[in-house]
């Protein structure tokens, strides 16, 4: 597992974004697993930029995403199929045929079914995971025991609370979603985690201190994973008093 710390979120943000270019222009037709929330939002802003310069093309990109609410209504502005058109899709070239996210909208039985076809289906080179304070990656939460496949998970109240800011208040936030399974992600050719901010550092710090991998911090399966390269800011280094061996 690698580890690369930066000035700061935005020059993290810009090594992602680099990685993710240099994965498009070495695959002819490139599978990208991609993440939606906060911490993610400017490696799009700086995809669309590079985009836009026109050093990047999106055209033969196929996407799938790590996980989707469950009820929300199909436009509504917190499902991550909006996030994902508003923050990447809309913003480029890229075939929205050649994109999936789950429908949150639909009957969940068969839409899960769906996902996991989708993801047998296409081997993903890239994976792009943010972190939550409790580790989850993904909608996978701490517990006795975690998924290896997609599966519909009840969010725990951690995460709930946590996505409460970007509702009018907590008893919107949806109280299960689809996402992506242990297994499914680790099976992506080469994965970059990010991750910023005082809230991540007790996560972060479980993923590099030491080699224990547990279900209470579904992060720490990482470092089973033989392409993972972690994506820090200094001030977040310096908190948990990490440095580069």
């Amino acid at each position: 597992m690698n580890v690369i710390i930066s000035k700061n979120h935005e020059e993290s943000c810009r090594k992602v974004a680099d990685l993710i270019i240099k994965i498009i222009k070495n695959n002819p037709h490139p599978m990208l697993g991609l993440a939606t929330g906060g911490t993610t939002e400017l490696v799009y802003k700086e995809l669309v930029e590079s985009y836009n310069r026109k050093e990047v093309s999106f055209q033969n990109v196929s996407t799938i995403n790590l996980d989707e609410y469950v009820g929300l209504p199909l436009n509504h502005e917190q499902s991550y199929q909006y996030y994902m058109d508003y923050h990447f899709f809309n913003k480029v070239d890229i075939d929205i045929n050649n994109t999936y996210i789950p429908q949150t909208n639909a009957n969940t039985e068969l839409e899960l079914a769906q996902f996991k076809n989708k993801l047998a289906a296409n081997p993903r080179n890239f994976q792009l995971l943010g972190i939550g304070s409790n580790g989850h990656i993904a909608f996978n939460e701490p517990a006795e025991q975690l998924h290896a496949d997609a599966y519909i998970v009840e969010i725990a109240s951690e995460t709930i609370k946590a996505n409460a800011r970007y509702f009018s208040n907590e008893n919107e936030v949806p109280k299960t979603a689809f996402t992506q399974g242990i297994g499914d992600i680790l099976k992506a050719e080469v994965i970059a985690l990010l991750a910023t901010g005082p809230n991540k550092a007790k996560a972060i710090q479980m993923l590099l201190s030491n080699d224990e991998i547990t279900t209470f911090s579904p992060c720490t399966f990482l470092k089973a994973h033989r392409n993972t390269t972690i994506f820090i800011d200094q001030e977040l280094a310096d908190t948990i008093k990490y440095k580069n061996k």
